[in-house]
């Protein structure tokens, strides 16, 4: 999901959407879920680093949205009416 928050971003800058609506509705995602996508972007450059380079071990995913949803709450202390769980994978 992160690597393609990265590439979403980078079409918008581009100018390949107008703006995150335009680009929800191109995908057909919910403009709210583009801004959760675009929001892990957020995260600092050292935790986006460390998920960005996990490997997969059997196919499994080496972490998952939530726990970048509750890095990102815990770094900028937004939690947007989510609960207020607290993980560290690092």
């Amino acid at each position: 999901m992160l690597a393609f928050a990265h590439k979403l971003q980078e079409a918008i800058d581009n100018g390949e959407y107008t703006d995150r609506a335009d680009a929800a509705r191109k995908l057909g995602l919910t403009r709210a879920r583009v801004s959760q996508l675009l929001d892990l972007l957020m995260l600092a450059p050292d935790i986006q680093g460390k998920i960005l380079f996990m490997e997969r071990v059997d196919g499994i995913e080496p972490t998952s949205e939530r726990h970048c949803e509750v890095w990102l709450v815990l770094q900028t202390g937004k939690n947007k009416g989510r609960g207020g769980a607290v993980c560290s994978l690092f």
